[in-house]
């Protein structure tokens, strides 16, 4: 059985991309066009994995983060998925989430190396 991957992010250029990526390397994608629907995914999809971007509508990814930790202490069943945060732009901020909250990894848009996309997801999967 392939493994889900959540991407949540509200640019639709970067979803479709990253599916087409995904579904060609043989993972099952879920997607999510704000925090509060990627929120509401990973309640009902229970994802191996979340493709995070940080700057979304609703409710930005430091948001969500909090609220998948919430949503876990609430719901024993929900699996405790690695996230690699999406980003346009790399800060301090971002370069420190990694490590905290579950993040593993970043990933910088465009995705000009896909091959290096893909090592990332599979390094951070269970």
């Amino acid at each position: 059985m392939s493994k889900k991957i959540l991407v949540a992010d509200d640019d639709p250029v970067v979803t479709r991309t990253l599916r087409a990526i995904l579904e060609n390397a043989g993972y099952q994608v879920v997607e999510a066009a704000d925090g509060q629907e990627c929120a509401m995914k990973f309640l009902l999809d229970a994802p191996d994995l979340i493709l995070l971007d940080i700057m979304m509508p609703k409710m930005d990814g430091y948001s969500f983060l909090i609220a998948m930790k919430e949503l876990k202490e609430m719901n024993a069943h929900l699996p405790d998925a690695p996230v690699i945060v999406i980003t346009g732009r790399l800060d301090e901020q971002t370069k420190e989430l990694v490590g905290k909250e579950n993040i593993r990894d970043y990933i910088l848009k465009p995705f000009d190396n896909i091959e290096g996309l893909l090592q990332k997801i599979r390094n951070a999967l269970p």
